[in-house]
């Protein structure tokens, strides 16, 4: 009970405050995109601060090194790069600016901020990347002097995001409420898919923030779900092709009036039956084999998958005992003795 008062206190606070509009939101994330130029410029004009971004960048894998370097890349007029993948598009990036760190003669600060420009570091990522330079160089002092102050602002226009759409996270949270996750950590993991949206989010689309927002608030959630909400997990694709299906069956019943087959719903979705009943069963719950069955004897589950061709095996086990010690025993005896006894 006590949960549930807290949770709905929570949900009486949030929902007395006000939502900020739009405008004011993409104000706030128009801010965050100056700061990450501004650090952007810090960065070009420092040679230290390069060698550190592509050493951090040759560290791992490619891929591995986008997902930890790179928040977003800004629309590109390139017509010759606009087709490719961020994790590609940062690739380039990083040779182009290991080329220019290694031309001979005086370094271009702007020429390493053409190169910069399109991209949107993750904030996690310059934390690391200005504690290690505090940590081992000395000469990069301009910097980190220009990215701290940087980083607090977008760590606080981040915070004034997050606060204003707490309630949109909390009203997804809600479809989600009847399922194996507790409210609260719904909205945990609403949180955590509304700051990855907020590092992606490029203001200058004409989006808003919350619709933005809203797809990866939506996935942080389904794919905690399917990775915390169960005993045994399946894959977060099985769980979402499952969780379509059902969603296909329910968009079938109102429209026939009726629940659909499991024959007429793998029609609709372009399946198999045998397909959507092992995508359905994804979804029922787990069940335990010592659960009891109902009825006065109290049988379990596991009682019904005995097969009844199958010996118990410590009566098998007392049996091959017991003819061990009955041949011992004949070895004692005459050999005419011991061959009626077996004839018997």
């Amino acid at each position: 009970m006590a949960n549930r008062d807290a949770t709905e206190l929570y949900l009486a606070d949030l929902y007395a405050q006000a939502v900020p509009e739009p405008e004011q939101q993409l104000a706030w994330a128009r801010g965050m995109d100056a700061a990450q130029q501004q650090i952007n410029r810090a960065l070009a004009a420092s040679a230290e601060a390069v060698a550190a971004l592509l050493d951090a960048a040759a560290e791992n894998r490619p891929d591995v090194s986008a997902a930890r370097m790179l928040a977003r890349v800004l629309a590109r007029a390139d017509a010759a790069t606009a087709d490719e993948s961020p994790a590609a598009f940062l690739r380039v990036c990083m040779r182009r600016l290991r080329t220019l760190v290694c031309r001979a003669g005086e370094r271009d600060a702007e020429v390493i901020l053409d190169v910069l420009q399109p991209l949107r570091l993750r904030t996690e990522f310059l934390s690391q990347l200005t504690a290690r330079l505090r940590a081992t160089s000395s000469e990069a002092e301009a910097f980190i002097q220009t990215a701290g102050p940087a980083l607090a602002r977008i760590g606080e226009l981040t915070g004034l995001l997050v606060n204003a759409n707490q309630r949109l996270v909390a009203t997804l949270a809600r479809q989600y409420r009847n399922g194996p996750l507790p409210f609260m950590d719904l909205v945990q993991e609403g949180n955590l898919g509304l700051l990855r949206a907020l590092e992606r989010f490029d203001p200058e689309h004409g989006t808003r923030v919350s619709t933005y927002a809203m797809w990866w608030i939506r996935r942080a959630m389904v794919y905690a779900i399917a990775r915390q909400g169960r005993d045994v997990r399946p894959s977060v694709a099985q769980y979402w092709g499952a969780r379509q299906a059902l969603r296909a069956m329910d968009r079938l019943e109102i429209a026939q009036g009726r629940r659909a087959t499991h024959r007429e719903a793998a029609l609709h979705l372009g399946t198999s039956v045998e397909a959507l009943q092992q995508s359905l069963a994804l979804l029922s719950p787990p069940l335990a084999l010592d659960a009891p069955l109902p009825g006065p004897d109290g049988a379990q589950h596991l009682d019904r998958l005995e097969s009844a061709a199958e010996k118990n095996p410590e009566p098998m086990a007392l049996e091959g005992d017991l003819r061990h010690a009955v041949r011992q025993l004949l070895l004692q005896l005459p050999e005419r003795h011991a061959k009626i006894l077996r004839m018997r």
